[in-house]
């Protein structure tokens, strides 16, 4: 297994998308993605060093980090309490036999503190690995109209599955009866009735549609667009919440 992993930065901040806008988590930010979305704004690059971000100052970490090091990194950051670990990207999931050791680790050191994987929900068996050791899982859907590539129908689907059926009982007794999933779906002005309907007929979990943000005004969707498109998913879905991404106008990382 490889017990150590290449991490862009490593901060203190709350959390700006979804149902936990405003929950204080330390952010690990994985290197390396397994797409290329249009929208995407974060760097997933590989990197030479990690960033340690505090509030008044900043260090570095070479990379790759062990097990051990970012072990002791959350201790410092975890002087104050902190709702859960964001193990964000790029795809954290290209990581998962450092994420094995960690999380193993992690759970002993910090019982009380809850692990946030966010994903883009489509290396579901990379998923299942690790499974065990996730109490909330933050899912981004990959519309074409905002992505600008295929749907993954097939992965998101199975993706969903193993998630459900390692914590609902059908596999194995569930390890968290708190255990979530919700979906993020970034939404333009391009969004088709086809992709409304293909998504509502599998996605039965809570999905959360999120207005694109961009200096394109072609894409960006008004007021009532927004409504609209909330109306025709509530027509098969029962939980759907429209939730922009607050961080940006705060200007947080």
């Amino acid at each position: 297994m490889n017990k150590n992993a290449n991490i862009i930065e490593i901060f203190s901040s709350i959390q700006g998308e979804g149902p936990y806008i405003g929950y204080r988590q330390i952010f690990i930010r994985f290197a390396g993605c397994n797409l290329s979305c249009d929208y995407c704004d974060t760097p997933f690059q590989a990197q030479e060093f990690c960033n340690i971000q505090k509030t008044e100052s900043s260090e570095k970490l070479k990379n790759p980090v062990s097990v051990e090091q970012l072990l002791k990194e959350i201790s410092n950051f975890n002087k104050i309490s902190h709702h859960s670990i964001s193990l964000t990207g790029g795809e954290p999931l290209l990581h998962t036999d450092f994420l094995l050791d960690f999380l193993s680790d992690f759970r002993k050191n910090f019982p009380k503190t809850k692990v946030y994987l966010e994903t883009n929900g489509t290396l579901f068996e990379e998923l299942e690995k690790i499974i065990d050791y996730i109490d909330i899982i933050s899912m981004d859907l990959k519309l074409k109209s905002s992505t600008g590539i295929d749907f993954p129908f097939e992965q998101h689907k199975k993706f969903i599955e193993i998630a459900r059926d390692c914590h609902v009982g059908t596999k194995v007794p569930p390890r968290n009866d708190n255990f979530e999933i919700f979906a993020k779906a970034v939404i333009t002005s391009k969004i088709s009735d086809e992709e409304i309907e293909e998504l509502s007929d599998f996605i039965k979990i809570p999905l959360i549609l999120q207005p694109v943000s961009s200096d394109n005004k072609e894409i960006l969707l008004s007021s009532r667009d927004i409504l609209e498109i909330q109306e025709k998913f509530l027509k098969k879905l029962g939980d759907v919440r429209v939730i922009p991404q607050v961080h940006k106008f705060l200007d947080l990382l």
